[in-house]
């Protein structure tokens, strides 16, 4: 998780709701200031929107869900509740690949499965080196084999 990217959404939020907040309190004070609390009350609500697209996008959804913030606090709470989508990079994927055919490996040799686990944990030391598992994978390889002679 990019905490300086949630960071950065919820300076503009906050930015743009204290904008909300005095562009209101401006209409209750006096009339002859409407233009300006508009003002206030609008660019605010701009900045609410784009900080809500930020964070949507880093949610891994369309920017265009930040316009859930013109419904106010409603729209918010529904943006936070929304599962993230994130997008993995390719190492990531491959780094998740290869931790799940280990612990797929490792399952199978507790299961006495042996022949099936040294296949699998070739596999990523083969086709994986370039992640962090394969070295965990050459070494229980290297056990099963001793174990297996």
């Amino acid at each position: 998780m990019n905490m300086k990217f949630d960071a950065h959404s919820l300076i503009w939020v906050v930015i743009g709701t204290i904008g909300q907040i005095v562009g209101y309190g401006m209409t209750q004070v006096s009339e002859a200031s409407l233009q300006t609390a508009w003002l206030f009350f609008g660019f605010g609500t701009l900045l609410v929107i784009i900080g809500l697209a930020v964070y949507a996008r880093k949610r891994g959804y369309h920017p265009a869900l930040a316009l859930l913030g013109l419904l106010g606090v409603i729209g918010y709470i529904i943006l936070t509740l929304l599962t993230e989508k994130r997008v993995y990079s390719d190492t990531e994927q491959r780094e998740q690949v290869a931790q799940h055919l280990l612990v797929r490996a490792n399952t199978l040799r507790i299961g006495n499965k042996l022949t099936e686990a040294i296949s699998l944990m070739e596999v990523v030391v083969r086709d994986y080196a370039d992640t962090r598992y394969a070295e965990e994978a050459r070494q229980r390889l290297d056990e099963l084999h001793r174990v297996n002679r």
